[in-house]
């Protein structure tokens, strides 16, 4: 053969060898393209972070379940974040190459997330909030971040005990906030504990009102000062938790029907509300710009209008929603603390307006003073508390009494004062034992 076409005859070949090692190379590059990436980033965004809000869910579940049965808020929290590192492990063995990484973090210098849990009197909340941060490196995207934030609350509103003490009737309600407002939840079981000891399910009886609102029937034996403490768990399986002091040693108190409460201790605690009270004596009427109640509002807001230098709006008064039913004893009562969340608008001369706070009682067509305080509040974007305590200086208020607080700011100094009032802004009366 000659040797010019042997030449040409091994080119072609190794020309051909090079054209299929190219097209097989190009083939295995695709291949490994489409396994890197099987389906579109969103998608697997959305899923794995519905994955961690029903996560979120669990432990919630699993750490308010743990705090009310220990009334340990560290053991809970450690119950909680089990649940939140065992999904974790999970998911990043599931995305095992996708280079995946997840962060949870409460500020810049916090991480993980935080289990509030409360029960106080007359107040229980279980709230569990994190920022949940993810990175992709397979995908390219770095940074995503979503609140995660869920509350849920139990609020006593009121409590009769008849029968010489020994039947105990409470109403209460349980609510998920959602954007500073409560939505009533479904309560699918309840416990009562009576100074640690839990009383029997055949002795409770659970009756549902309203949407979120519940009547709870239950018996004592003897007569004490006794600390009852309800918890309820929701159809999410979140459980939450609140307790009231109950003085069975006093008069027996009478139920009302669907009025509010007779008993003593329900006057322990009265919160500014928005709502006009009603059946109130004339004179009251034209005093009255707020209420005073038994029951914590459950939205957020402000007194309206605000307190500004120019008369008649340099002042506002509070009366309480009904009478006083019984003679409240305060020879017991060491301080009386009023709260009042409040800001000051930036159009003051000075950085602080001195506001006063007096509280008293009505009664047969004359006002007693039973003490009161001054509060300063300051400059500030949002109402910061401000709390004065005073020892009463009366040792009683009468049966038929209605309680009247009133907040009085000077002329002079320029600027509004806001006073708020809600779940947030909880401003009240307190009775101290």
């Amino acid at each position: 053969m000659n040797r010019k076409g042997q030449f040409i005859v091994i080119g072609a070949i190794i020309i051909a060898a090079f054209m299929f090692a190219l097209i097989l190379t190009m083939s295995q590059m695709n291949v490994q393209r489409q396994v890197l990436i099987p389906e579109p980033v969103d998608e697997v965004v959305l899923a794995v972070a519905s994955d961690f809000e029903r996560c979120f869910q669990v432990a919630l579940a699993s750490a308010s379940k743990t705090y009310c049965a220990t009334m340990d808020k560290s053991e809970a929290a450690l119950k909680g974040e089990e649940v939140i590192k065992a999904w974790s492990m999970a998911l990043l063995e599931a995305y095992k190459g996708y280079g995946m990484v997840i962060d949870l973090s409460v500020d810049s210098t916090a991480k993980g997330v935080v289990f509030d849990l409360i029960c106080s009197e007359g107040y229980g909340r279980t709230r569990a909030y994190t920022t949940f941060g993810m990175d992709v490196e397979g995908y390219g995207l770095r940074g995503l971040a979503l609140t995660m934030s869920t509350i849920v609350e139990l609020e006593i509103s009121k409590v009769n005990i008849t029968n010489e003490g020994s039947d105990v009737t409470m109403v209460f309600n349980v609510s998920k906030r959602a954007k500073g407002m409560g939505v009533p939840v479904e309560v699918v079981k309840v416990n009562v504990t009576v100074d640690d000891k839990e009383i029997n399910r055949d002795r409770v009886k659970l009756t549902r009102v309203g949407r979120g609102e519940y009547l709870i029937e239950f018996g004592l034996d003897g007569f004490d000062t006794v600390t009852v403490v309800l918890k309820a768990m929701t159809e999410d399986g979140v459980w939450v938790a609140a307790k009231r002091t109950l003085n069975i040693t006093a008069t027996p108190q009478g139920g009302n029907g669907g009025s509010p409460p007779s008993g003593s201790e329900d006057w322990r605690a009265l919160y500014i509300s928005p709502d006009e009270p009603t059946n109130i004596p004339p004179e009251l009427e034209d005093i009255a710009d707020f209420s005073l109640n038994i029951t914590k509002p459950r939205c957020n807001s402000s007194l309206a209008p605000p307190l500004n230098p120019s008369p008649p709006h340099s002042n506002q008064s509070g009366v309480s929603v009904i009478p006083i039913p019984m003679t409240l004893s305060l020879a017991n009562t060491k301080l009386i603390n009023i709260t009042l969340y409040a800001r000051l608008t930036s159009q003051a001369h000075s950085g602080e307006v001195p506001l006063s706070v007096t509280l008293l009682y009505y009664n047969n067509g004359t006002f007693v003073e039973i003490g009161g305080g001054t509060v300063y509040p300051i400059n500030s974007k949002t109402p910061l508390e401000y709390t004065i305590s005073f020892k009463p200086r009366v040792n009683e208020i009468p049966e038929g009494s209605y309680l009247v607080l009133n907040i009085v700011r000077p002329t002079k100094g320029g600027g509004v004062i806001q006073v708020y009032f809600g779940p947030d802004y909880p401003s009240r009366i307190e009775l101290l034992p």
